[in-house]
């Protein structure tokens, strides 16, 4: 149970995971229309969330990563979502930077996919950045 949560970021995240990260995705519409329509979503969305009440990672999913916050008391991810970290010690220069804009936006995106307990299929080409 991710304790950072109350209804209004299970509602847009969930409404994030089930519908918009994969709005575009194998359907036909160009990258202009997809956008365009996953913007009206979230604008639609937004305006459902009372008054004064903010959801952390929802509209800010492009802003960028502070790398220095990564890692954090045993966790890894970035708010609202964190995984706990296994045993083995994480090499201090992996060579991801995780703060470029869409590189940020899909670490949100498989660590929101990752809060519940289903398998998650990345897909693309070779060269992609899957890993």
């Amino acid at each position: 149970k991710n304790e950072d949560f109350d209804v209004w970021s299970a509602y847009a995240h969930g409404a994030s995971l089930m519908h918009l990260d994969g709005l575009g995705l194998g359907t036909g519409l160009s990258h202009e229309d997809a956008s365009g329509t996953k913007k009206m979503a979230k604008t639609y969305l937004s305006n459902q969330i009372a008054t004064g009440e903010s959801v952390a990672g929802f509209e800010d999913e492009f802003d960028g990563i502070d790398e220095s916050k990564l890692y954090d008391e045993g966790k890894f991810g970035v708010h609202p979502f964190r995984i706990k970290m296994g045993v083995k010690k994480v090499p201090p220069s992996l060579g991801f930077k995780l703060s470029a804009p869409t590189t940020g936006m899909n670490l949100r995106r498989v660590l929101r996919a990752m809060q519940i307990s289903k398998p998650i299929l990345l897909e693309g080409s070779p060269g992609v950045g899957k890993t």
